[in-house]
C-alpha cells in the first residue's frame, strides 16, 4: 500500500497485519464508537472511572449528515 493511505473497516471483521518489510513508517489509530445507548457507566471493579480523554461522559450531540462535495 502506498504511504498515507487510510482504511476504514469494521471492528468486527477478521483482520492481520504481516510485519513491515517497507523502508516507510507505519502506524495505527483505533476509533471506538458506541451507541448512544450504551452510555458509560461507573466502574464495577476499578477504583476510578478513565479520565475525560479516554472516556466522555457527557451525553453528545446527534449527527447531522450534510450534503455537498467533499472537494
Amino acid at each position: 500500500m502506498p504511504p498515507g493511505t487510510l482504511i476504514f473497516f469494521d471492528c468486527n471483521t477478521m483482520h492481520a497485519s504481516n510485519s513491515n518489510i517497507t523502508p516507510f513508517p507505519r502506524s495505527n489509530a483505533f476509533f471506538v464508537f458506541n451507541a448512544i445507548s450504551n452510555a458509560l457507566q461507573d466502574p464495577f471493579a476499578a477504583a476510578a472511572p478513565h479520565p475525560p480523554h479516554l472516556a466522555l461522559r457527557d451525553t453528545p450531540a446527534g449527527i447531522v449528515p450534510e450534503t455537498g462535495s467533499l472537494a
